[in-house]
């Protein structure tokens, strides 16, 4: 089919309006019409090929980019989103994989602030015990004193108490006279 071309319905609706001895005007014309009327639909065309033009455009641009996400969220979950096909969807995939490592690290995190307050409760709990072994060190001190025969067994008794918390603890303890002290772990040490 040869396309109807605008400038041949114009010089049809002239003939027309020439049939018509001028009580048509010019406009009135069914063929001048049909010019108008395909000059419309091609300009609509137009702008409907570029609006799809566009749309491609934009939708090979964001195909792009969740390519690009996909593979940053397969980076750093660690896990394999796959490849497209009917059954899989990478897309999907990272979404999901986005979330569950979402829900772990704020697992993590909460595991880390529990071990740290466990932690900074745990060197509470040891200062006291070590205050209380320095007492009970002072305290068996004096005793020994008035009663030497106890300051053997007593002095015994606190270094193997004291040796054995040290053990657990990561202090160190050493005597300074007859007194017990203690010293707490370094920094970065167990506590």
């Amino acid at each position: 089919m040869t396309p109807i071309d605008t400038n041949y319905l114009r010089d049809l609706g002239r003939i027309q309006q020439a049939r018509s001895c001028g009580a048509q005007a010019l406009e009135e014309t069914p063929a001048w019409r049909a010019a108008e009327r395909i000059q419309e639909l091609e300009r609509q065309l137009q702008r409907e090929d570029t609006s799809h033009d566009n749309t491609l455009e934009q939708r090979d641009t964001a195909e792009e980019m969740a390519d690009r996400l996909a593979a940053a969220v397969m980076e750093i979950t660690g896990r394999d989103i796959g490849e497209h096909s009917s059954a899989n969807s990478p897309w999907l995939n990272a979404i999901e994989y986005a979330e569950e490592y979402e829900a772990e690290q704020r697992q993590r995190e909460l595991k880390q602030d529990r071990t740290d307050e466990l932690e900074q409760e745990n060197r509470k709990l040891h200062m006291q015990y070590a205050g209380a072994l320095g007492l009970i060190s002072d305290m068996s001190g004096h005793l020994a004193l008035s009663h030497p025969e106890y300051r053997e067994p007593l002095r015994d008794q606190i270094i193997q108490a004291a040796e054995d918390w040290c053990q657990l603890s990561g202090w160190s303890g050493r005597m300074v006279g007859n007194k017990l002290v203690l010293d707490p772990p370094k920094q970065g040490g167990a506590a």
